[in-house]
């Protein structure tokens, strides 16, 4: 099954905020956010500590989502503590 993805405005926010500086590691970010469309929970995920939120960290970034039947919701976009 393959899902559309949504970012929600504080995701695209925060994504765009790393766009100046770091170009080619968002490019690679979203592209892994995109394969979540087919593999929502690919090996190596870690959980939230939000209820119903998953984790996941590509490219120096970490995504907080959420999955439904047809859709990953993206909610936040951070650097990862090693690279901030």
């Amino acid at each position: 099954m393959s899902r559309q993805v949504s970012l929600d405005e504080k995701a695209i926010h925060q994504a765009t905020a790393f766009l100046a500086d770091d170009h080619d590691g968002l490019r690679a970010l979203l592209t892994a956010v995109d394969m979540l469309t087919t593999e929502p929970y690919p090996e190596g995920l870690s959980r939230s500590a939000r209820p119903g939120c998953t984790a996941c960290a590509s490219a120096g970034y970490r995504v907080l989502y959420t999955v439904t039947d047809d859709l990953i919701s993206v909610g936040h976009i951070a650097r990862t503590a090693r690279d901030a």
